[in-house]
């Protein structure tokens, strides 16, 4: 058996891309920007499939609370999602949704 065609680098077929990054991606940026400004600081990714509207990072920062639902710049809050973040605000919270790193240094750190 023969391949025809030709053979791309490894690092050819992964350099970066002008697209934006996907949420996981964002996710990961987020978590690391936090840990770095606040190391003590504690990060969970909730994995609850059974419930909607979880938001995808729960923090406590220096004793606050913290929920971020990560969103790509053309992601949208789902209403359930808009919800549990208006729930959290009243129990006294920080709930936000952050669409790049930059907006994170600008509300809380």
């Amino acid at each position: 058996m023969t391949v025809s065609g030709t053979y791309s680098s490894r690092s050819a077929r992964f350099k970066k891309s002008s697209m934006p990054c996907s949420e996981a991606v964002l996710r990961r940026k987020i978590v690391a920007a936090i840990k770095r400004q606040y190391p003590q600081a504690w990060v969970y990714h909730p994995c609850d499939t059974t419930h909607s509207g979880i938001p995808d990072l729960l923090c406590c920062v220096e004793g606050k609370f913290l929920a971020l639902e990560v969103k790509t710049p053309t992601g949208y809050v789902t209403p359930i999602q808009y919800a549990i973040l208006s729930q959290i605000h009243l129990a006294k919270g920080k709930a936000h949704v952050i669409r790049n790193v930059e907006e994170l240094t600008g509300f809380y750190l």
